[in-house]
């Protein structure tokens, strides 16, 4: 059960203390998106006990890696995407009444890769010996066991672009200290100098010992590479994307969007300029239907979809559907369509008119593929 940052939906009939006229604010639908989330966890909670499993059901509550506008962040810097603790540190709630004593925290650091090997833990499932997970159970830390627990390394990077990048836009975090170099999400300022803060003095970051503490600095440089080496060399082509399945059985429609793609031109690939294009593997035969959505604001001229594999090329015109107009929800569409089994790339191709010249070619917002 998720509530998505955007584009803020929520039900009509849910109310809020925001006035009517200030609805249509981002900051009025995030309040009303906080209360429809507030009711379906009570759903949740009621359809639990109507089942007598309230007691003995492991319920894990989380947020997103903050805000995604500047507000309330108790005083943290940053907010969603930036690596200073605004950006990166979220509140796990447990709730699990039969194992659980309510009340009770930890000031323990901890990541989201616990949360597998925790609910394992929990559930008394053992990992298979050939699995390794980097994470660790924080059960004991959910039951308040007093044992000992030992310090760890916890690193998060994000920004843009298929793969990383070393000292990219990341935070290095042990119980007493946090390494980050703030670069940026879309990695504009690549040389950003690295920052050092003694979080236990300082949770709100505000004293920058970069130059107080540099054999720390040093050291945490070191732990830093270290990881990067191992987590950029654990598979053959590490940084190949996971390919979206076409036409499986239990999804026979799947929806490409901006976000899987392979970016194929030189920016952040969420512009209305941005072209990509999607790794996929075909696992059914045919036949498939293929619909395009444009980008809203966009007069199309004409619309083409590319399909690369290992029998060649083809590229197929997409006219737009009788149903449908140019601002319409997926308005053009092929049908009848037999992908070749196994890996492949679809690229779409929307021609727009442009200011400089009589045209240009830009992706699609999203691309809709159903398995007849």
């Amino acid at each position: 059960m998720k509530t998505d940052l955007s584009p803020g939906a929520f039900p009509d009939s849910v109310g809020h203390p925001i006035p009517v006229k200030n609805n249509a604010g981002k900051l009025a639908r995030i309040f009303a998106m906080i209360e429809n989330i507030d009711q379906n966890v009570g759903k949740l909670f009621a359809a639990l006990e109507d089942m007598d499993a309230l007691d003995n059901t492991l319920v894990l509550f989380m947020v997103d890696n903050g805000p995604n506008t500047q507000r309330y962040v108790a005083g943290m810097r940053g907010m969603k995407s930036h690596v200073h603790e605004g950006g990166v540190r979220s509140p796990l709630l447990a709730h699990w009444p039969g194992r659980l004593e309510a009340g009770h925290g930890s000031d323990r650091i901890s990541a989201h890769v616990d949360v597998l090997p925790t609910i394992l833990d929990a559930c008394n499932v053992d990992l298979p010996k050939d699995a390794a997970l980097d994470g660790r159970s924080i059960l004991p830390l959910l039951e308040g066991r007093r044992e000992p627990w030992p310090d760890r390394q916890l690193v998060i990077q994000a920004h843009r672009g298929d793969e990383a990048l070393r000292g990219r836009h990341f935070m290095l975090r042990t119980q007493r200290w946090k390494l980050l170099c703030p670069s940026g999400f879309g990695g504009k300022n690549p040389q950003q100098a690295l920052e050092l803060y003694d979080m236990l003095a300082d949770p709100l970051e505000q004293r920058d010992l970069a130059e107080e503490f540099p054999e720390v600095l040093l050291d945490l440089q070191r732990a830093y590479n270290a990881w990067f080496d191992d987590v950029s060399s654990t598979r053959p082509d590490n940084y190949a994307p996971p390919r979206i399945h076409l036409g499986h059985a239990s999804a026979p429609r799947t929806v490409l969007t901006r976000q899987d793609w392979r970016i194929d031109t030189k920016d952040s690939g969420w512009t209305s300029n941005s072209r990509g294009h999607w790794e996929v593997d075909v696992v059914n035969t045919g036949p498939f239907e293929v619909a395009v959505q444009p980008m809203a604001r966009n007069k199309v001229l004409s619309v083409q979809l590319k399909v690369t594999s290992a029998a060649g090329e083809s590229l197929i015109d997409m006219p737009m559907s009788a149903q449908g107009t140019a601002s319409g929800t997926f308005p053009f569409r092929v049908s009848g369509l037999e992908l070749p089994l196994g890996p492949a790339s679809l690229e779409v191709f929307v021609e727009v008119p442009s200011d400089k010249a009589q045209s240009k070619t830009i992706g699609a917002y999203q691309v809709r593929v159903s398995r007849s």
